[in-house]
């Protein structure tokens, strides 16, 4: 059962998909007040003259127009980038977790060929209980390897994600307005 689930993490994790399959993605409520009047916090008129509209404002308000949309780009990688380093810390405390599982393992079945050697040299033949026992400890390890192989391509890949979008956010970085 756990080497069939081994399995369909790993083409998950091929694919891209995500690995909790039980939890539907989360979204948010959204709720109409009926009785809200939207009204804008900031009323802004516009006064007519006839003076010609000063060519350094114009071009101020362009760079600012694009400056919101390079802020808003930045600030959904910021966000994404956050999550990756969230994901990125979880899939390392779940490397640790499997790396300590797998070393008890290993202990245990230094013990058990040790408890083999022994009762081996005693009686000449292991008993057949014994012989289920350490094939089991054996395939726990092989998935445990498996898994921590597995954790640590999907971290690779997340710390590849993480450098790219931090690329990303370095050469989108907008200038500071120039003083007029």
């Amino acid at each position: 059962m756990k080497a069939h689930i081994h399995l369909l993490q790993k083409e998950r994790i091929a694919s891209r998909m995500p690995l909790e399959v039980n939890s539907p993605p989360q979204t948010p409520s959204v709720t109409l007040d009926e009785e809200c009047q939207a009204r804008p916090e900031y009323m802004h008129v516009s006064t007519v003259t006839d003076h010609q509209l000063d060519v350094s404002y114009s071009r101020w308000m362009r760079l600012n127009g694009s400056q919101g949309k390079l802020f808003e780009s930045m600030r959904r990688l910021e966000n994404r980038c956050s999550e990756l380093q969230t994901e990125l810390m979880m899939m390392e405390a779940k490397c640790t977790e499997l790396e300590a599982s797998r070393v008890a393992a290993k202990e245990e079945i230094e013990e058990l060929k040790r408890f083999q050697e022994q009762t081996s040299f005693n009686s000449g033949t292991i008993p057949q209980k014994d012989a289920r026992e350490i094939e089991a400890i054996k395939s726990e390890r092989d998935e445990a390897l498996s898994e921590v192989q597995t954790l640590k391509m999907e971290k690779e890949y997340l710390m590849q994600q993480l450098k790219m979008l931090k690329i990303t956010m370095e050469e989108n970085e907008p200038e500071p307005p120039r003083p007029i």
